[in-house]
């Protein structure tokens, strides 16, 4: 970053540097500016599908087989990210638990029990239309498999699911796909790429230059 300095006469140099020493002391209004335009930026790219370098999202499961956009749904993730300035700092984060496995692609393990319990979108599941569509934002229900009555487990190939039996029919329906792990790619979706460095950097010199941020 560089900053050059025209001034003219004594006074206006001693009147400048004290202002100058000033607002370098204090460039905050400088950094929530900057935060304010990350997070429009990581809402663009979060719309976009891209990560912070502009490399596309890596397909999910759930848009290669139903559509819709990876990591963006209605935009909860997005949503979350938010800013700080600590100290001399612009510090990104995500009030979003599930923030950190899609930034640094972590692998999902079982806290409990010996497998994951996958929730199916499948025709049959809870919330299936007249038409047989489903609505996958609906579905997420937030139900486990101990919430159903009439379960079992059946093995297809080389994967397991709970099935349930529908009172009162002979019909049976997949609730949950059951995993021993899941690996999730890395989706950068929240950082500074070096354009941001650069804008962050031309707003705190404007800050302690005194011009126009």
């Amino acid at each position: 970053m560089n900053i050059i300095f025209q001034i003219g006469g004594l006074r206006e140099v001693r009147s400048f540097l004290s202002g100058a020493a000033a607002r370098m002391r204090n460039t905050r209004p400088a950094r929530k500016n900057a935060g304010e335009e990350m997070l429009v930026r990581t809402q663009r790219r979060m719309r976009a599908g891209v990560d912070i370098n502009g490399v596309p999202f890596k397909p999910s499961r759930r848009v290669e087989k139903f559509g819709g956009q990876t990591l963006w749904d209605k935009g909860a993730m997005a949503a979350s990210a938010n800013y700080d300035t600590p100290d001399q700092d612009l510090e990104l984060f995500s009030t979003d638990k599930r923030s950190r496995v899609h930034q640094e692609g972590l692998e999902i393990k079982p806290k409990k029990g010996q497998f994951l319990t996958i929730p199916l979108r499948a025709r049959g599941g809870l919330f299936e239309g007249a038409i047989g569509g489903v609505d996958v934002q609906a579905n997420r229900t937030g139900a486990r498999a101990g919430h159903y009555a009439n379960t079992f487990i059946k093995r297809f190939g080389d994967r397991l699911y709970i099935f349930q039996k529908i009172a009162g029919s002979k019909r049976i329906r997949a609730l949950f796909l059951l995993l021993r792990s899941v690996k999730m790619p890395k989706r950068e979706w929240l950082g500074f790429s070096e354009a941001d460095v650069s804008m962050v950097a031309d707003k705190i010199g404007a800050h302690i230059t005194g011009e126009k941020e």
